[in-house]
């Protein structure tokens, strides 16, 4: 068993076009978190503590309801069935 090499599932070129394809979400998103900051303290006047704390604080929040909100989604059952 230890000459055994395992074969990838899926070719680099299959990986590959899967993770372009989000590209233009990362783009995004780490555009988003770059200005944030920026827009809140520098456009709407808001103190840059305010605007951290605010931001770390929706930020430890969404950690606490995220794997609360998946666990009761992947139990539901409606009557539509299962998600």
């Amino acid at each position: 068993m230890e000459g055994i090499k395992k074969k990838s599932r899926l070719s680099f070129s299959t990986k590959f076009f899967y993770g372009f394809g989000s590209i233009s979400f990362g783009i995004k998103n780490n555009g988003f978190s770059y200005f944030v900051l920026f827009v809140y303290s520098s456009v709407f006047g808001l103190p840059a503590w305010m605007a951290g704390l605010a931001l770390n604080l929706i930020l430890v929040a969404d950690a606490i309801t995220d794997p609360l909100v998946g666990y009761y989604s992947d139990r539901l059952r409606s009557k539509w069935g299962r998600r």
